[in-house]
């Protein structure tokens, strides 16, 4: 088996060393997707308990006010 030249070892680990680089930058973007997805997920169930509280505090000063005309 004949040696490569060192031009060619170099440029094969160089290629070697981009296709790890571009897997890894995929995977992180691929995370970077997901978080933002839970992010979103996670603010709009906060939202969501958030218009059920106000909805309920709405009810109650609603029932109060209906309670104050009555009496």
């Amino acid at each position: 088996m004949e040696p490569r030249p060192s031009a060619a070892i170099a440029r094969s680990s160089l290629l070697r060393v981009r296709k790890f680089a571009r897997t890894v930058f995929e995977d992180v973007i691929a995370l970077r997707a997901n978080v933002v997805v839970v992010n979103v997920l996670a603010l709009l169930l906060i939202e969501n308990v958030i218009q059920m509280f106000a909805e309920i505090a709405g009810s109650d000063v609603v029932m109060a006010a209906s309670v104050d005309l009555y009496n």
